[in-house]
């Protein structure tokens, strides 16, 4: 059953290494520690470790890293939203973000990409924020052209195949 409910603003917990460890020993407490009622648990955990993988393998630090998205109002975890690597050389980085399906539709996926682009943008070495989508007619692609982005085209990504990509520049 889909919640229904209207998220004023959400709040950001960084999921940085020294989180993750204490995430991944006892998500339970963590979850509590934070306010949690630990209702996505398992979606969380399952975050957690592949967030863990893609901070050792990009070797990434705050801000690039990801974050737990939480509702205010409840302390519910409701999606999870970051970048997929530290900015290249030519000062691009990529955003990507998840929605928890029982929060799809209210604003979750608008709210975090906006945070990541002025995340993004507050550091001078970012000139260019990327996202990519399986396709340009979906949920996802609404909420990147809510916040300014632009479909640039259909790329080759080595991780997710043929999709389409998005841009917005300084």
């Amino acid at each position: 059953m889909t919640k229904h409910f209207h998220i004023p603003e959400l709040e950001f917990i960084p999921l940085d290494a020294e989180a993750l460890v204490a995430l991944l020993a006892g998500p339970k407490a963590f979850l509590k520690k934070i306010g949690d009622d630990g209702e996505m648990i398992d979606q969380v955990v399952e975050v957690a470790t592949l967030t863990q993988a893609l901070l050792a393998r990009t070797g990434a630090q705050a801000p690039w890293i990801c974050y737990l998205a939480q509702d205010p109002d409840t302390g519910g975890i409701v999606g999870t939203c970051g970048y997929k690597d530290k900015p290249t050389a030519n000062g691009v980085v990529e955003i990507a973000y998840f929605t928890f399906p029982d929060f799809e539709g209210v604003g979750v996926g608008t709210g975090m990409a906006q945070e990541l682009l002025a995340r993004a943008f507050a550091e001078p070495v970012v000139n260019s924020v990327i996202a990519h989508t399986k396709g340009k007619k979906s949920a996802s692609a609404r909420v990147l052209e809510k916040v300014g982005m632009t479909c640039t085209g259909q790329v080759d990504h080595p991780e997710d195949g043929r999709v389409w990509r998005w841009d917005l520049s300084r």
